[in-house]
């Protein structure tokens, strides 16, 4: 702890280099991302996710545990500005030509705990449309807090695509994804990716994707 510029304590653990995730989308305004860099961002920000609900050990990597009771920490402010890329590792096939991304500011994370039920006009608008039940085979181990992050995490991902530098809630990330990707096409982006971020906040979020 010191006693600096700031007028309170504060505590630096980690020098993020190459600014935020905002940031970068601004410098990228107008540009199509290739899939290459979008994969490895949206790796990075499941692993996020992967360490709140496992948290791992000093010097270990984030990793789901089926032998584990996942926690139920839900970061509650995920979005453009809590996200900053970190250095390259040219030991990485994953951070050598895109750096590693964290997630940061946990003063908002609280465990989560009991269910929401979804909202019956957008689960017929939307899931259904989309035809969520049909990746919907092998839920594994969830709960309240893994949901929650989930569904952030779609919602951050969605405004990457989108390019959208206002943080859309999630009714509108839907509306903007559910037809037309405009900065999305196969030759970036396998239709792979657009079906999980949209799956991610789908009404039903118990339905979503998993961590394991």
């Amino acid at each position: 702890m010191t006693q600096g510029g700031f007028q309170h304590e504060y505590m630096i653990l980690e020098y993020m280099e190459n600014g935020t995730l905002g940031t970068f989308l601004k410098r990228v305004e107008g540009w199509i991302i290739p899939n290459r860099m979008l994969w490895r961002i949206f790796l990075c920000m499941i692993r996020a996710c992967v360490a709140m609900a496992y948290p791992p050990a000093a010097g270990q990597g984030e990793e789901p545990r089926d032998s584990v009771t996942p926690s139920t920490l839900a970061h509650w402010d995920m979005h453009n500005e809590n996200f900053m890329f970190g250095d390259f590792d040219n030991n990485s096939p994953e951070h050598n030509l895109v750096p590693i991304l964290k997630l940061i500011d946990f003063g908002l994370a609280t465990d989560k705990e009991g269910d929401e039920w979804p909202d019956e006009e957008v689960y017929e608008k939307f899931d259904v449309e989309l035809e969520f039940s049909r990746y919907n085979k092998n839920l594994g181990v969830r709960n309240s807090g893994i949901s929650a992050n989930i569904l952030a995490l779609g919602l951050t991902m969605s405004r990457i695509v989108l390019q959208e530098q206002n943080n859309l809630l999630a009714d509108a990330c839907r509306e903007a994804m559910q037809h037309e990707l405009p900065s999305l096409d196969d030759e970036y982006v396998l239709q792979t990716m657009p079906n999980l971020v949209r799956g991610s906040f789908q009404s039903n979020i118990k339905q979503a994707p998993n961590l394991l």
